[in-house]
């Protein structure tokens, strides 16, 4: 499994929980930041996709939202929260990050 994987589910995620809300998820992509990016997407809709990200690849992320960076000062592109999980679940693809997305493939 590789970074491409990731992506495309931290992109399905931000679709889901946008298309849940009854707001527009076309467009969305690798360069998208949710965060003041999609429309209505904010710090809440963030939380809630940090939450079934760590539920559906089976790992444990940082508390808050993974769309905006640690400092609180920048939103996060979708690749950025990629090259993030890759980096903090072992890179490679012998990260938990990879091995729970190849188990979702299946």
């Amino acid at each position: 499994m590789d970074r491409k994987c990731v992506t495309q589910q931290i992109i399905r995620a931000v679709v889901q929980v946008q298309e849940a809300s009854g707001r527009a998820a076309d467009g969305i992509g690798v360069s998208t930041r949710p965060v003041g990016g999609a429309p209505g997407f904010d710090s809440l809709s963030g939380i809630e996709v940090t939450v079934a990200l760590s539920q559906s690849l089976g790992c444990e992320l940082r508390d808050d939202n993974l769309f905006v960076s640690l400092d609180g000062k920048k939103a996060l592109s979708i690749s950025e929260v990629a090259d993030y999980l890759c980096e903090t679940n072992g890179g490679g693809s012998e990260g938990a990050v990879f091995e729970a997305v190849e188990l979702l493939a299946e």
